[in-house]
């Protein structure tokens, strides 16, 4: 890997650690607790990398111009969860202590939130999620 971009570490296997790469299409994978790597392919570059506290492996992932995705199965597939979305320059994603919500942060458009009722039940196949709304920075 030549530009770490994000680390994440399952929380409930620890050792299971993702990195991602500023370059790569995809991330790298440590069952380990980071003795020995393998990379993982994804259709895009991933900036940033979240679990669902509540579900986990469930994975969030960011990707410039392409938005936000989701795997349901450790990152060997991944479904577009950009619904609402004005702005698909992603750069952050991170979930709130409960488990309930998702932030994503933008270029542009500043924060959405997702309100992830997924994270209280196990996922299920064709299952809808809704829509982010534009979060307004309290100062």
């Amino acid at each position: 890997m030549s530009e770490v971009r994000a680390v994440v570490i399952d929380p409930v296997n620890t050792a299971n650690i993702y990195a991602t790469d500023n370059y790569a299409f995809g991330f790298a994978k440590s069952t380990d607790g980071g003795e020995t790597w393998a990379f993982a392919n994804a259709p895009f570059v991933l900036q940033s990398l979240v679990f669902d506290r509540q579900n986990p492996p469930l994975l969030y992932a960011s990707s410039y111009f392409v938005g936000v995705f989701r795997s349901k199965d450790d990152g060997n597939t991944w479904d577009s969860f950009n619904t609402g979305l004005s702005d698909f320059t992603v750069s952050s994603l991170a979930v709130d202590a409960s488990g309930t919500r998702l932030y994503v942060g933008t270029y542009d458009d500043g924060v959405f939130d997702y309100e992830v009722l997924i994270s209280r039940q196990r996922v299920e196949p064709g299952r809808h999620h809704p829509p982010a709304h534009q979060v307004e920075p309290r100062l």
